[in-house]
């Protein structure tokens, strides 16, 4: 989740460019662990942005937005995932 984060932050730097190929290598470690430690339906849940809110950004790439409201997205679902496991299914 940490590497997810850092990745957020930099998606704010629109002058550079968006770095899809480390982001998606981010992903893939992501559904990785979560396909060897927890159960199957884990990985599906992650890669939906059902029912999660998205909320409005600035930026004027397409890229950097996109990239954003993924890594967003998956966040808030490793945020889920982490309180389930403490507090049980919500």
């Amino acid at each position: 989740m940490e590497e997810g984060r850092e990745l957020e932050t930099r998606c704010s730097d629109e002058s550079a460019p968006a770095f899809i190929e480390e982001a998606d290598a981010w992903n893939d470690r992501a559904e990785e662990y979560l396909r060897d430690n927890l159960e199957a339906d884990y990985v599906a849940r992650y890669r939906s942005s059902a029912g999660l809110p998205m909320g409005v950004t600035s930026f004027r790439s397409r890229e950097h937005r996109n990239l954003s409201e993924g890594i967003d997205a998956r966040l808030a679902r490793l945020e889920q995932f982490l309180q389930e496991l403490v507090t049980g299914p919500l």
